[in-house]
């Protein structure tokens, strides 16, 4: 789930579809993580505090806990 849409094969996209669509919790946590791994691999610390921010709205207790 934390790999790039264009990395993974078109049945790994299905269940990852079929996951985010069941659970809204789950769709925000891998938009949470993807967001993250960019920021990272981008070198652009100005957006953790935006990242942040995110993950506390969020609610998602391990986001938050990886946050912290």
């Amino acid at each position: 789930m934390l790999l790039r849409p264009e990395e993974l094969e078109n049945e790994e996209r299905e269940l990852i579809d079929n996951l985010c669509r069941l659970s809204p919790e789950v769709k925000t946590a891998q938009e949470l993580a993807i967001s993250f791994l960019e920021m990272i691999r981008g070198r652009r610390a100005e957006s953790f505090d935006g990242w942040i921010g995110q993950v506390v709205e969020s609610r998602i207790s391990e986001l938050i806990s990886f946050a912290d």
